[in-house]
């Protein structure tokens, strides 16, 4: 990685949370705190913090489960969805009484087919609900972030056109899905990740490649590096900072300052990058951090 700020500069004051391990919460701050073992295998992106910073959800072995931070009330939401044995990236919705999820067939990279369900956390029994299908020539969404109540950003993929394939806007109430930038289908892009500004006013999307963003099927953009969305206005800035390997999460915080994943060599450590500048650091180094959950 390269650039002359300071990683640490990216550190707030009340820590990052991060997955280290298997399925280890951590918590960085001037040193890595061990916080709890899930007893579980969690995937890269399959936990998130609640806005409240006092509770978290993570999926493995195709169920949902909640704890407080530091381990204690931990409980299974619920057992795998009848149809759907693989559940994947929760994220709580921004009032916190909600968990959005993937969940589906599992297939090569992740999932062979998938939908998106709400989990409503404040009633008696957490029955999830689907509340949008992938679409057109597409079997799956994945890497969703959540911009309110009812919008979820989301990667469309593993389509019979790959066109049709990339980031889209989702309307959960009527799964309504509008592309922010599609595949070109001569040479189609990918997109890693997706993260959400705490306004939830830009999207930031790790991705490499060629898209289109006019929906004239040509390539509008190609770099590979963040993709920042302004959901407002449409605008749409690229950046790519100096990081070896592949970024396989990322998560937004304040001052412009996105956490990632850099994995290379087997080794996988956080990273921190300073927009607009680009400039980046390593945050560890132990080569087992696995994702940020929240920032």
């Amino acid at each position: 990685a390269g650039g002359d700020a300071d990683p640490t500069d990216a550190i707030p004051t009340d820590g990052v949370l991060f997955l280290q391990g298997g399925g280890d919460f951590a918590l960085l701050t001037d040193s890595v705190s061990p916080l709890f073992a899930s007893g579980a295998t969690i995937a890269t992106g399959d936990a998130h913090l609640s806005p409240g910073r006092d509770t978290l959800v993570w999926s493995a072995g195709g169920e949902l489960r909640l704890a407080a931070t530091d381990g204690s009330l931990a409980r299974t939401l619920t057992a795998a969805i009848d149809g759907a044995p693989l559940v994947a990236t929760p994220r709580f919705s921004p009032d916190g009484n909600a968990v959005f999820l993937v969940a589906g067939q599992p297939g090569a990279g992740g999932f062979s087919e998938a939908s998106m369900y709400r989990a409503q956390l404040d009633m008696d029994t957490v029955v999830p609900t689907r509340v949008s299908a992938s679409a057109a020539t597409c079997a799956v969404f994945r890497a969703i972030a959540l911009r309110g109540p009812s919008r979820v950003i989301a990667v469309r993929d593993v389509c019979d056109d790959p066109g049709d394939a990339g980031l889209f806007e989702v309307l959960t109430s009527t799964g309504t899905a509008t592309p922010l930038m599609k595949n070109v289908p001569d040479a189609p892009g990918v997109v890693t990740a997706t993260a959400i500004s705490a306004d939830r006013g830009t999207l930031y999307a790790w991705a490499s490649g060629s898209f289109d963003t006019n929906g004239d099927l040509t390539a509008d953009v190609e770099a590979t590096g963040i993709y920042a969305f302004e959901l407002g206005s449409g605008e749409l800035t690229t950046y790519e900072p100096s990081i070896d390997g592949v970024v396989t999460a990322i998560a937004a915080g304040s001052g412009g300052v996105i956490l990632g994943v850099q994995s290379e060599n087997g080794d996988q450590n956080l990273v921190a990058v300073t927009l607009p500048s680009g400039s980046s650091g390593a945050l560890t180094t132990t080569g087992d951090a696995r994702s940020p959950v929240t920032y």
